[in-house]
């Protein structure tokens, strides 16, 4: 079975228990904290660590997340870790956000800019793309800093590219020019 197949079975059926638990948007805040977490590479190298049988990784992510977590979000990471799923916890939690979004309708969109965007930018985007019929009425923006499209930005949401950078416009031009 595929790593995207075994995630998604993992990550639904976490999001079957926390609809029947009535504790969804607790146990997404969780998968978010656990996801940071995860971006260590000291937790990433002891999860995925042959050396470190799994009651030593048991014990590892109880001392972390007891806590931190509901109940249901720690017995989950201690489940995976116990089924041996332990190197795809990442990828699991990743599943499990992008079936949130997909459950709640909210779409992500990735914006590039020259510059950081002041929060009234971001909020134009927003009612633009949700205006647009490209996205769900409710979107999450994702930002990044790109200094070599000089000015404008570029805009990714799913498979599509909305491009209005500087850099794409003159390149546009010279194209234009040599032809």
């Amino acid at each position: 079975m595929s790593q995207f197949a075994i995630a998604t079975r993992y990550a639904s059926s976490l999001l079957q228990l926390a609809e029947e638990s009535n504790q969804l948007e607790k146990v997404h805040d969780d998968v978010n904290l656990i996801l940071d977490a995860c971006k260590t590479p000291e937790l990433l190298r002891a999860l995925k660590s042959p050396i470190i049988n799994s009651a030593k990784k048991s014990d590892i992510v109880n001392a972390l997340f007891k806590d931190k977590v509901t109940p249901l979000s720690l017995n989950f990471a201690q489940l995976l870790v116990t089924k041996g799923r332990e190197d795809a916890l990442s990828e699991i939690l990743s599943a499990f956000l992008d079936l949130y979004r997909e459950k709640k309708q909210i779409s992500t969109a990735k914006v590039t800019s020259a510059v950081a965007l002041t929060e009234e930018n971001l909020k134009t985007i927003k009612e633009q793309l949700a205006a647009s019929g490209f996205t769900h009425k409710n979107i999450e923006l994702e930002t990044a800093i790109d200094e070599s499209l000089i000015g404008g930005f570029v805009i990714e949401v799913g498979d599509k590219l909305f491009d209005s950078s500087i850099a794409t416009q003159l390149q546009k031009i010279k194209k234009a020019l040599v032809s």
